[in-house]
Formats: structure tokens, sequence, C-alpha cells
């Protein structure tokens, strides 16, 4: 096997993962050194640890291996850290000799490779923000020809999972927020799919997993996440978890769907990460491991709730809170108010064991789930992109003031925190109402949006033109010029803030946030700390190893529980 710490020694970062083979002899092994997401594949016997020859440099950091246990598949970069093509390796050849199976011309698409539930297929699924194409092979065929599923068509975003000879696709095929419906291998284009569960206005599906007579759905109603199952000859749909508080809900690794056992995870703000079996057949789920939480932790002594708050165009915006209840109701407290709200991605709410030593000092700590994000469904999402990106920023500030007009918490007292999209988020916040917060936090965030987007050389920009518009139109230009952070930074008295990048970045270069800090230390006309922190040896992710992302959230602490002190704001003891 690799020596992964070995590898580590003298380096400042390290990422590494391996990838068992199916007959179990092998291993291959994933890692980045550097943070930029530029993965080297190796492999080693697990039997005798022996390294083989074979290494394959600048991928993504897939692989999925074949049925043969020979023959992998990965994807490899181009210069612009974007996935272009996936590859196929079989074991004991030259890296050179590897064959493109894949090549994604169209540089606003980015492909990945997966591997079925059932491990029956080998998947390929290329995507832009709103369209979505898929490619099939049969994984026990690894020097077959990879056959689409259906082609690409402007709007349509789709996905695919395979039980046996049937696929599973979750479409938004007349249905925004999506629908699913299934079709036979040999025959997988739309013409044959069938529907297995409509769409619904107030109701959206996240993600899918196949098992003989059911499929499980990660979804969304009214802003909670829930786990559903749906028995494929009734068709009674049953809610399984969630539902019932703040919660995050993800699929686990499902790897023999024929036990009818659906493994998958589940957190609030007041319940530490659990595995979780689900008996398809008595609908009964069980906690399989909760993890240890050290100190004395109760989580009795903890209380969350959702409120909602109305925006500037009359929209109900939720906001998930936490607070310690015996301590009292979360009345007049210090507050951090986290937001991103991009991409579509849902901020669920999650059990964060260093977010205890805030909550254990009186704080309360509350999630914005402002538009952008899809946590009340597709058109949430919609509402938050493109010429709609300035609702985000008015949704956060609506979240803000709701907070301190309903007494949870006041403005010298207050703190808000994003990171990269989150940091676009709290950088344009901080412009449009910089009076609003005592501190913000600001982490490798993307500030230089404009500069960024007009560059098309630099990972990420082309592939977000859907996101956030193409400032070579003159239209998205102006609009995204009038919510840039660094390009509204003005003379006013700025919030103290806590700024930070990564010197490998490949995502948000560490040059936005620094020229984005420059300007505010020159323009800003009090005398609040701006602290700039570069990791020189980390990307986008933060540093790694087993204990640096708690220095870093001691680090954030530290800086929000100073600012309190200097003006004996915190009403509770610290210890």
């Amino acid at each position: 096997m690799l020596d992964v710490t070995a590898l580590a020694e003298g380096r400042d970062y390290m990422d590494a993962w391996p990838r068992v083979s199916p007959d179990g002899a092998i291993a291959g092994i994933v890692f980045d050194t550097t943070g930029s997401l530029d993965y080297t594949l190796v492999f080693s016997e697990l039997e005798s640890g022996r390294l083989l020859n074979d290494t394959i440099r600048t991928t993504d950091g897939s692989l999925v291996w074949a049925n043969d246990s020979r023959t992998v598949f990965y994807g490899a970069l181009d210069s612009t850290w974007r996935t272009c093509r996936i590859m196929r390796h079989t074991l004991g050849t030259p890296e050179e000799d590897d064959e493109t199976v894949f090549e994604e011309n169209d540089p606003m698409f980015w492909p990945y490779v997966y591997k079925s539930s059932d491990d029956g297929y080998v998947l390929i699924q290329t995507s832009s923000t709103e369209s979505c194409e898929t490619w099939i092979l049969d994984a026990d065929d690894p020097q077959g020809a990879f056959s689409v599923v259906e082609p690409r068509a402007p709007g349509h975003e789709y996905s695919v999972e395979a039980l046996g000879d049937t696929l599973y696709i979750l479409t938004n095929l007349g249905a925004k927020n999506f629908r699913v419906m299934s079709a036979p291998v040999v025959e997988p284009s739309g013409q044959h799919w069938t529907e297995v569960v409509p769409a619904r206005d107030d109701v959206l599906i996240e993600s899918i997993e196949a098992f003989p007579g059911f499929v499980a759905m990660l979804v969304k109603s009214g802003g909670f996440s829930e786990l559903r199952t749906v028995n494929l000859a009734s068709g009674s749909e049953s809610v399984a978890a969630g539902g019932d508080e703040p919660s995050s809900i993800w699929f686990e690794s499902n790897r023999r769907p024929s036990d009818r056992l659906v493994r998958y995870g589940y957190c609030s703000f007041t319940t530490p990460v659990q595995t979780r079996s689900l008996d398809l057949s008595t609908g009964i789920s069980s906690v399989l491991k909760q993890d240890s939480v050290g100190g004395g932790f109760d989580g009795s002594r903890y209380s969350s709730t959702v409120t909602y708050a109305p925006s500037h165009d009359g929209v109900e915006v939720p906001i998930s809170m936490v607070w310690r209840s015996d301590m009292g109701d979360p009345v007049d407290r210090p507050l951090l108010l986290e937001g991103y709200g991009a991409y579509g991605y849902s901020s669920d709410p999650w059990f964060s064991s260093s977010m205890l030593s805030l909550l254990d000092r009186g704080f309360v700590f509350a999630i914005a789930h402002v538009r952008g994000g899809s946590e009340m469904g597709r058109e949430w999402y919609e509402d938050g992109r493109l010429m709609n990106k300035r609702n985000t920023f008015l949704d956060f500030i609506a979240c803000a003031e709701y907070l301190v007009n309903t007494g949870v918490t006041s403005r010298d007292r207050m703190f808000a925190r994003g990171g990269s999209a989150g940091g676009l988020l709290v950088g344009a916040v901080t412009n449009m109402s910089p009076g609003l917060f005592r501190g913000v936090i600001a982490n490798v965030p993307f500030v230089d949006v404009v500069t960024t987007m007009l560059d098309p050389g630099i990972p990420l920009t082309t592939n977000e033109y859907e996101e956030w518009g193409d400032p070579s139109v003159p239209a998205f230009y102006e609009y995204m010029l009038s919510y840039s952070p660094y390009d509204n930074v003005a003379a006013a008295d700025y919030p103290a803030m806590f700024v930070t990048a990564g010197w490998n970045d490949s995502q948000v270069c560490y040059w936005e946030p620094s020229k984005w800090v420059a300007r505010i230390r020159r323009l800003r006309t009090d005398d609040d700390p701006v602290v700039f922190r570069i990791d020189m040896g980390a990307g986008h992710a933060g540093e790694s190893g087993r204990f640096g992302w708690l220095k870093n959230a001691a680090t954030e602490q530290a800086f929000l529980i100073g600012l309190l002190r200097s003006e004996a704001a915190l009403r509770y003891s610290i210890p």
C-alpha cells in the first residue's frame, strides 16, 4: 500500500483515498499534494503491499473500476482544470497508451464518470448548468463502446441510475421539480421512458437510488430534507426520515441493492452524524452508528427551529437556527448568520462539534436559506441566478434585519459568514449594508466576479456562464458589475473582517480576495481590523490533516469572541 503519512511528510497538504478493485486484490489510490485538485493515481496490491508501475497524473480524482478488476476509467484535466476527457486505462500498460472513451469539446460542459449502485454499469455524465447527457457501458465489457442514453438538449437535465436491465432516470423533462422515469437498458432513449414517480409543485426530487421493487429518493419539501420511498408495484409513497426538524440526509454507499436495505446518513443541528439502515420490507430505520462527541455533549441542552423572514419582494425566506436552550430563549444573543445561495446547492443544517464552542458561550447559529439554493424547489434556484442574482443578497439582508427586529440579536453582536460563492454573498452584502454586521468572515471568497468571468482561460469560467452570465454580453456585464464585491467597495465604515485564501486554490485564485482586501483597507473610513490569512500550502478546501479544520474553526471563533470581548458585548461567561 501507499504510505500516505510518509508521502505527506514535509508537505503542507495531503488528500488521499482508495478505490478497491471488485476482486479485492488491488487498491487504486488517488492523491493531491497541493490542494489544487490536480490528482495523481497509483495502484497497490493489497496482499503484498507492492506498488504497481502504473502512475497516472493530472486527473480530476475520479476512479471507476470495471468488473474485470484490470480496467479503470478516470477523468483527465485540461489547462483550465476542467475535466475534458474520460480515459480508459488497463493495468500494466503505460499512461500514454490510455484510450479516450469520451471527449467533451464544449467548454460549458463538465464530464465525470461513475458506477451504478448495482455495479453493473459504468456511466459518464457531462453537464452544464442547464443541460446534461449520459453515456453507459456494461461494466462486464470494459473494452466496449459507450452508448448515449438520451442526447443533450437545451434546458434538459437528467441523471441515470441502473438496476439489472432497467434504467431509472431523474429528469426535469416536463417537470420543473423533476420526476422519475424508467427505461430498458437496451432501449434507453427518451421515447422509451415510462413515468415511475410523477412531478409535484411542492416537492423537489434531488437524487434517487433503485432497489428491487422500490425507488428511494432524497427530496426537499417545504424547505426540509426528507428520505422517501416509492413502492413500484403499488405506487405508494412513504416518508422514511426527515421532515420534522432542520436536518441533512444523504445516501451512503448502497452496493447491494438486492438486500433492500437503504443505507443513509442523517444529522441535524442537535443530532451528531448517524449512519442508518432502512429496511424496505418493513419501513423501519435503525441507527447503525453515531459519531461520538466529547466534552459531555448532551443534545437535549440545545434547541433548533425554522423561522421565516419577509424579503424585499414579499417572499418568505427560511432561517434555520440553533442555540443552547438551557441558557434561556434566543433573545438578545450574539449570532452568527451563514449563507451560500448558488448553483442550486441547499445549505442543509449540519451537526458541527466545533460550533458547540460558540453555542456554549451563548451564541445563536443561523443559516439563511436564500434564493440561489434549492431549499424551496427549483424555482428558488432560478430566482437567485443570472439576472435574478441580487435576490440572493437582498434575502440575506432581510434575514439579518428580521433577526434584529425580532430581538434575537443586535447589529453590534451579529456576524456573517460565507465561503466561496458564499463569500460573494457576504462581500456583496457588506457593500450594500456595511453597518448591518459587527464582523464578517469570508472564506476563499469569489469577489472579483467581472474580471474572473471575463477570462475564459482560468478554471470554472466557461462552465459557469449559465450561473452568473457571460460578461461579454453588455446586459450581463452591467448587472454583474452592480454587485461584484471588489467593484463596489466604497469609502464607508465597514465591519471587522476575517478573510482567507488558498495559495493553490484553482477555483477562487488567491489574488481575488487579495485585491479585495487591499481595496477595503485603502477606502474604509473606520479602524476596525481587516485580517487576511493566506494558507500557503492549501487550496479551495483549506488545510488538510486530522486537525486542520479544527485549527481554522478555532481561529474564526477567536476572531468573533475577541470582537465581543473588546466591547463587553458578550453577556455570557467566556471560559
